[in-house]
């Protein structure tokens, strides 16, 4: 009896499976690395599900960074908005239709105002 499996060669491995090779970041790493050494002090997070005239929004507060979720932003609520105090900034990622966005603000107003 001949053995008929075959090797696949990265040429033959499509595209989709080459990015599955390389995973998304998690929630807890994105805060980590956007963090950089800043003390962490408190996390919110916002879902908003179900349709626009009938929306279901939970809210979660996270106090400690090994609280926040260690898989990647899930993409199948309608929009999920992550807010996470530090000492002395205020971040903010906001996940819709997959694409997720994050501002950084200060936290002091005077820091601010001089921002600006």
């Amino acid at each position: 009896m001949e053995n008929t499996a075959t090797a696949t060669t990265e040429e033959e491995t499509s595209g989709a499976a080459r990015r599955k090779a390389v995973p998304e970041p998690t929630v807890r790493d994105r805060v980590l690395s956007a963090l950089s050494g800043d003390q962490f002090v408190a996390a919110f997070r916002r879902r908003t599900e179900g349709s626009p005239s009938d929306p279901a929004v939970s809210r979660t507060r996270f106090g400690a960074l090994d609280r926040l979720p260690d898989d990647p932003f899930d993409s199948t609520p309608v929009r999920t908005e992550l807010v996470v105090y530090s000492d002395t900034d205020v971040y903010r990622w906001v996940v819709t239709a997959g694409t997720v966005e994050r501002t950084r603000l200060p936290r002091d107003p005077a820091a601010l105002a001089r921002q600006q």
